[in-house]
């Protein structure tokens, strides 16, 4: 996996630039999932948390494609689109 963790400096939220990779036909998936929001950790009584870093790291990163699959030319295509996003 590729994970990418958007940080403030890239000036944009992690669920704009996934629509922006969206539009060029660049799916992506989200991060992990918050301690805080993982069922088995709700139910735990007295409550836990907060998990203010977890939270962080998961509203801000995602996964971009990968896999044996994807061709030199899809591998491209992605680094070029990030290129394209990062520097309009």
């Amino acid at each position: 996996m590729y994970a990418v963790l958007l940080t403030d400096e890239f000036g944009m939220t992690r669920d704009a630039f996934r629509a922006e990779l969206r539009k060029r036909g660049i799916d992506t998936r989200d991060f992990f999932t918050s301690c805080a929001a993982q069922p088995a950790i709700c139910a735990l009584k007295p409550a836990q948390g907060p998990f203010p870093v977890t939270e962080d790291i998961a509203k801000r990163g995602l996964y971009l494609p990968s896999g044996l699959a994807l061709t030199e030319e899809q591998i491209s295509a992605v680094i070029a689109a990030i290129h394209d996003i990062a520097h309009a």
